[in-house]
């Protein structure tokens, strides 16, 4: 289980990534902002003019993944961790066998 909790959040990492870039790829809304200082006509030249749609699907599908496997790996963390603390509670001794030794 620890392992595939690892994996996920490998893939979360890189999810951030790929959702930090697309963000800072998309034309802006304005022709003034965070896109040019960024290098908004470089995106043009490269993507074309009308490539925001595309990669405002691509942006939501990500963000969907984001959030889906946000969820996945807290449930199967909470799911570990609960089992992983209740094999400790019971392969603890309890109190009152320890005062009498």
């Amino acid at each position: 289980m620890g392992f595939i909790i690892g994996l996920l959040t490998l893939a979360m990492v890189l999810l951030c990534g790929v959702l930090i870039l697309l963000v800072l790829i998309q034309l802006p809304k304005k022709e003034a902002g965070a896109g040019l200082a960024f290098g908004g006509t470089a995106t043009d030249a490269l993507f074309g003019a009308g490539s925001g749609t595309a990669l405002t699907k691509i942006t939501r599908y990500a963000a969907t993944a984001f959030f889906v496997l946000a969820l996945l790996l807290s449930i199967l963390q909470s799911r570990h961790y609960s089992a992983s603390s209740r094999a400790f509670v019971r392969a603890r001794p309890s109190s009152a066998a320890s005062t009498q030794h």
